[in-house]
């Protein structure tokens, strides 16, 4: 399979979801409301001070990350909600940056990083970047060989992170490239054509639109452990940074699967289209089981495609389905310890917001979400009735942005 399908599809998948997204979150008009397991409050945190944003990400420690724009030159903004203000990522004279995952934030020093690629005068193409935001500062790294790279492959918590550059010396002129926190080099230097476990690409989470990372790295967990795929045999495959022999291939097609990013538990979600029907269903499967673990439907629910689109390290999934007949399509909530899917909207809360709109879950089984009001997006949370930081609705106003020297 050539590598630009896989390009293409990311594409085509993002726009997909994206209109998907877009209809299934115009409104909430239930035939049948199904009750939902937990009840959340709504955590509303504003938005950056620009004419537009859009929201795509957050880690466990309440960073939030996304794009903002335009700014007075009108370059698109990478943003981030620190916590307690918004933030713009830039490095010097960077023109527009898209960022693509954010990792958790480190527990002693609380510092975190941001990846994905950025747009320089320096530079006649995008550009590889890795910000790594301090209390003391932003350190804003890029990383080119003059062609373009970018890390939009996912961060984990040890700053590694992974994505592509251009290298004239592989079959595939953009293969995997990684950063180990020295070096931005090749992810497989010894796979210089299309053989058997040599990665082609990594996958992102292909079941959002832009196919950036709600939580976790998604193409990239805290073990290292890179999801791609494998030209050679067109299954989907991991492959260990710095570890040239820990490639192995998975028992998953890529051809007829959705993936949205493997965890910390070395586990990945995606949707699988059915070989004797349209019908997509979602699973779960663990690097090195026997067999994935099906996630089931919306009980009463007549919908027959279900898409994972962001999973936590403790096994919960967040989803979407659609290609309904009487339901109504619905975001949906795959719950780790019963083993059951809820609808997730019927726990939504009562609010003035004319649409919310779920993206990701993280390991407090916090849901993050962009809601449409009157003045813009603004971002926020679902947070679980009876948290002891959160437990009320908070509507939030914009915050002034601290600027990076």
């Amino acid at each position: 399979m050539d590598i630009s399908r896989a390009r293409d599809r990311r594409l085509v998948v993002s726009v997909f979801a994206a209109l998907a997204l877009a209809l299934l979150t115009k409104g909430y008009a239930y035939a049948t409301p199904r009750p939902a397991t937990t009840s959340y409050v709504i955590h509303d945190v504003g938005r950056p001070h620009h004419a537009s944003s859009t929201l795509y990400g957050f880690n466990n420690t309440g960073q939030m990350y996304g794009t903002a724009y335009p700014n007075r030159n009108g370059n698109t903004l990478c943003e981030v909600w620190t916590g307690s203000a918004f933030l713009a990522l830039s490095g010097t004279g960077a023109k527009s940056c898209y960022p693509f995952a954010i990792s958790n934030a480190n527990p002693s020093t609380g510092a975190y990083d941001v990846s994905g690629y950025v747009f320089t005068p320096f530079e006649p193409q995008q550009v590889a970047f890795l910000a790594t935001v301090k209390t003391a500062g932003t350190q804003f790294r890029t990383f080119t060989n003059h062609d373009d790279s970018e890390l939009a492959g996912g961060v984990n918590s040890h700053g590694v992170a992974v994505g592509y550059a251009y290298d004239r010396h592989f079959q595939s002129a953009t293969p995997p490239f990684a950063f180990d926190g020295t070096k931005f080099a090749p992810l497989q230097p010894g796979c210089k054509t299309f053989g058997p476990l040599c990665m082609s690409n990594v996958l992102q989470d292909y079941n959002t639109p832009g196919s950036t990372c709600p939580f976790g790295g998604c193409g990239l967990n805290d073990n290292n452990v890179v999801l791609g795929l494998d030209n050679y045999s067109s299954n989907l495959m991991v492959a260990t940074v710095d570890s040239p022999t820990s490639s192995t291939d998975l028992p998953i097609q890529w051809g007829p699967a959705y993936p949205a990013g493997i965890n910390d538990a070395n586990q990945v979600a995606y949707g699988y289209q059915q070989p004797s029907s349209n019908a997509i269903a979602a699973f779960i499967y663990a690097v090195g089981a026997s067999q994935p673990v099906a996630l089931g439907t919306i009980s009463g629910s007549d919908c027959v495609e279900y898409f994972p689109i962001s999973l936590n390290n403790l096994g919960d999934v967040l989803g979407y389905n659609a290609a309904c007949q009487t339901s109504s399509p619905t975001y949906w909530l795959y719950d780790h310890t019963s083993g059951t899917m809820s609808d997730l909207m019927a726990a939504v809360p009562h609010n003035h917001y004319s649409r919310v709109t779920p993206l990701g879950i993280n390991d407090n089984a916090e849901i993050l979400v962009e809601l449409s009001a009157r003045n813009g997006e603004h971002w926020g949370t679902l947070d679980p009735s009876g948290s002891p930081l959160r437990n009320r609705i908070v509507h939030g106003v914009a915050i002034p942005r601290p600027h990076i020297k």
